[in-house]
């Protein structure tokens, strides 16, 4: 069996720093992304961001701490995760709204969890097995990146109040013409 701790302890690191940074990111434009009013594509963006995260967390530290027995507690963490990401969408959407990249790439991710849950249970000493969950945990904090990172782009009522105060800046600064003295 290959040894991955290392990774494994690597990518709990990195899961648990970019929690952090998504506690920021949503600290910095709280009132953008959870505050009242704000537009629940955001509040989708940021849970389903750290549901992504927490699964990635979870399933690094499970491997990490008991690598031979990963597979049922990932398959459990991957339903959890699933549900999750599908109820919030729900909730946001409706039930037409269950299409998206971003949220076929999480489901995706968690289906492909489940399944590889179930293969390590059986083999749980499986070289490719276990390279395999290092690679869907790299492709977990991807899709999780792709959601944080929507959340800081700006909204198109951002842009158009930028545009608004920049026009307004414009009109204020406008030096008037100069008198002909020509004459």
């Amino acid at each position: 069996m290959p040894d991955l701790s290392g990774y494994f302890a690597s990518m709990s690191a990195v899961a648990g720093s970019l929690i952090g940074l998504l506690f920021v990111a949503i600290t910095l434009r709280y009132e953008r992304i959870l505050g009242h009013g704000a537009p629940t594509r955001n509040q989708g963006m940021a849970k389903g961001a750290f549901v992504g995260l927490a699964n990635a967390l979870a399933v690094s530290l499970l491997a990490q701490v008991s690598p031979a027995s990963v597979g049922w507690p990932m398959v459990a963490i991957a339903l959890l995760s699933a549900i999750s990401t599908i109820s919030t969408q729900v909730g946001l959407t409706g039930r037409r709204g269950l299409r998206g990249g971003v949220f076929i790439a999480s489901l995706g991710v968690f289906t492909i969890q489940g399944l590889l849950g179930v293969a390590l249970s059986g083999s749980p000493h499986s070289a490719n097995l276990r390279y395999d969950l290092a690679d869907l945990l790299l492709v977990a904090v991807a899709v999780a990146l792709v959601r944080s990172w929507m959340l800081l782009q700006p909204d198109a009522t951002d842009v158009e109040v930028a545009a608004m105060s920049q026009a307004d800046s414009d009109q204020a600064h406008v030096e008037p013409l100069a008198a002909d003295t020509t004459h």
